[in-house]
């Protein structure tokens, strides 16, 4: 990782796309970003073989604890920390919901979901079971952890490159195929516009991805990024956000200029929780920067 570059709010960002001029390597068109856009982008290639997931009836644990109880004691008893699986009929609304209405659903209550859905992929033991070392792809698994305001474009990107991992492998409980109503769903972590005029570009090549998946998919791609932004002020959609840019490359070495927008949101267990989601990617700088552009409020 290299060291932070430092952007020019007020000159389109030309002091950082100045700093990358001189190492640009060959960049794609636009319409090629769209189909290559990030974890791998070249999506297709980097899926692994279908993973026999199972269903949260075999993975769940079958020993419980007890724990004796004295009558003459007066003490109290914690009430026992809340798990993911608590929330499963919380959430069933959205399970319910179709794609088109979910998506159209403000994205603080979209995050929720999607958020929920992550959580508990981890809980019930099949990312391990798709990322551990049994299979082999253990060294394509990622440790997300909490977003914040001064994390490096390397962060960010594994961050993201965790959600898309959740997002294609949601599957349907009992057989186990792909649940592609979820697996959209989970695609809210991923991008800041999942409808209306000002799409996330990427979004939609995702989706059509995962319409041709049969089971659960392991990603197979190791993105490095190489040069992040200051933190950054703008207004997007008449809402003051704050983001970073971040370059960025694959194992095809194919590189991309990325707008990640720091979100805050109250999570489904009543938590605040903050994440990074993919507003815009291109491959230059420039196009970037005129690709539905922020506009900077300092």
């Amino acid at each position: 990782m290299t060291n932070s570059v430092n952007v020019d709010a007020s000159s389109n960002h030309s002091g950082y796309e100045d700093s990358l001029k001189s190492k640009e390597k060959k960049f794609l068109t636009t319409k090629q970003v769209g189909g290559l856009l990030l974890a791998g982008i070249a999506i297709f290639s980097a899926l692994g073989t279908g993973c026999s997931a199972k269903s949260p009836n075999q993975i769940q644990s079958t020993t419980t604890e007890t724990t004796a109880t004295n009558p003459a004691s007066t003490e109290t008893t914690k009430s026992p920390e809340k798990t993911v699986e608590d929330y499963v009929d919380a959430m069933q609304s959205y399970k319910d919901m179709n794609v088109e209405s979910f998506d159209n659903l403000p994205r603080d209550e979209r995050l929720q979901y999607s958020e929920f859905l992550a959580d508990q992929v981890v809980e019930r033991g099949n990312y391990d079971r798709m990322y551990g070392p049994e299979k082999g792809y253990d060294k394509y698994a990622i440790k997300p952890s909490e977003a914040t305001l001064e994390d490096d474009g390397q962060k960010i990107v594994d961050n993201y490159q965790f959600a898309i991992q959740i997002a294609f492998g949601q599957f349907i409980e009992g057989d186990g195929s792909f649940d592609y109503s979820d697996g959209q769903k989970a695609l809210s972590s991923v991008y800041y516009n999942v409808a209306g005029s000002e799409l996330s570009n990427g979004y939609n090549y995702l989706v059509n991805a995962q319409k041709k998946l049969n089971n659960p998919k392991v990603l197979m791609d190791i993105v490095t990024a190489t040069d992040t932004s200051k933190l950054m002020e703008g207004v997007r959609d008449g809402e003051t956000v704050q983001y970073k840019i971040v370059e960025m490359h694959n194992n095809a070495d194919t590189t991309l200029y990325v707008r990640y927008i720091y979100k805050e949101f109250t999570g489904y267990d009543g938590k605040q929780k903050t994440t990074w989601l993919l507003d815009q990617a291109e491959s230059t700088l420039n196009r970037l920067n005129n690709l539905y552009p922020i506009k900077n409020t300092k």
